[in-house]
């Protein structure tokens, strides 16, 4: 079912709040980046999302060491620089929407984004994803459920952020 409601309710700039990967028996999974990643996807009207995830500042600061900048300098640590991969990870492509539920504030279907036309890990290039979505909060709030390889779950939360005024005022 197509509409353009849902379109615009994903539209925008979300950051995350929570995600939690679990086994098929329901244990949680350690995750590479923390339970609360600083990070912010975007979803166009065009169908385009971006997604820059990384380790919390905050909680993990030191998986981003602060001093590092580009260019990198000659003496810098590759060990250092090392960390920044480990702990970032950016990806952008198309997406697409199946709406299976669409009345009142109560939205929810299937997001499938991919293939992958960009990502700083390689083995991302032409992947896909497909992940339940439902939005909460009177669409402030998305929720996304992905199946894991070997029977898990990928719990997602993210929050909208509010749109801004980008024109400087003269």
């Amino acid at each position: 079912m197509k509409s353009n409601a849902t379109l615009l309710l994903f539209a925008g700039a979300w950051r995350f709040l929570n995600t939690t990967d679990y086994a098929a028996n329901g244990t949680i999974l350690p995750d590479w980046h923390s339970r609360y990643p600083s990070g912010l996807t975007e979803y166009t009207e065009s169908g385009y999302i971006t997604v820059i995830l990384t380790a919390n500042d905050t909680t993990e600061s030191e998986k981003r060491p602060k001093d590092l900048t580009l260019p990198a300098k000659p003496g810098d640590s590759d060990v250092r620089w090392a960390l920044i991969g480990k702990y970032s990870l950016a990806f952008g492509g198309p997406f697409t929407l199946d709406v299976r539920r669409a009345y009142g504030n109560d939205w929810s279907g299937v997001l499938t984004t991919g293939p992958f036309t960009t990502a700083t890990l390689p083995s991302y290039i032409g992947l896909s994803s497909s992940s339940n979505y439902s939005f909460h909060e009177k669409g402030r709030t998305l929720h996304l459920l992905s199946d894991l390889e070997g029977g898990g779950i990928r719990d997602l939360w993210f929050e909208k952020l509010p749109e801004r005024d980008v024109f400087v005022q003269s």
